[in-house]
């Protein structure tokens, strides 16, 4: 599945398996945290090279979120939006419109936020793991304590229920604590250092054996 961006770059969905469970997994949402988009095409290569996840989970990795602000080395998209305060969320558009953070014109006004918004509505799923940087943690929204428990026993990041700071308009807020989706960000510890696949990567693996059941833990 593919959506375009503000400008025209192509936004990928991966849908690997079938069934009722399914977990949605993302990165690159801020376009200068590299190191989510690294692990995230990865994870995708992983889970495709073995024929993962089992034939009763639906798996969809968004790769690349925000391809444009990828390209151009900016957290914010074409349109200089933050795609993290862009969500349709009660709290959207709290915080004062600052550079960096600015949350866009208005709710979903931007086209890879709608995308994600897309996904969630076609496939309901079951947990959403987004990958962002740098603050090394398994920061959760929504009734996310299991699989972010399973997580941490491969890379070890403290548990939190609050990032340090506010964030209105945010995909947690709009799926875990006014949908009761479950939702985990796993922060990164470095935005441009390729993360170790050991370790986080084996992490997500634990994520989607939380939603999909038993599978192969063994990362190479």
């Amino acid at each position: 599945m593919t959506a375009r961006t503000v400008e025209g770059r192509l936004i990928k969905a991966y849908v690997l398996g079938s069934g009722p469970r399914s977990l949605l997994v993302m990165g690159g949402v801020h376009g200068n945290e590299t190191s989510s988009v690294a692990l995230i095409r990865h994870f995708e290569q992983w889970v495709s090279h073995y024929r993962l996840p089992p034939s009763d989970c639906l798996l969809i990795v968004v790769p690349d979120a925000n391809p444009d602000g990828h390209a151009r080395g900016t957290r914010t998209n074409a349109d200089s939006v933050d795609l993290n305060r862009n969500f349709p969320t009660r709290d959207w558009g709290t915080l004062p419109r600052r550079k960096g953070d600015y949350p866009g014109p208005r709710p979903a006004s931007e086209p890879e936020t709608r995308f994600v918004l897309m996904l969630i509505a076609r496939f309901h799923p079951s947990l959403i793991v987004s990958v962002h940087a740098p603050y090394r943690q398994l920061n959760i929204d929504g009734p996310a304590m299991r699989v972010a428990r399973k997580m941490h026993r491969f890379n070890h990041d403290p548990i939190t229920r609050r990032i340090g700071y506010p964030t209105p308009g945010s995909l947690g807020t709009y799926a875990g604590k006014e949908r009761h989706v479950p939702v985990i960000t796993l922060e990164l510890a470095s935005r441009g250092m390729h993360p170790a696949w050991k370790t986080d990567g084996a992490a997500l693996l634990a994520a989607m054996n939380g939603v999909c059941g038993h599978s192969r833990q063994d990362s190479g």
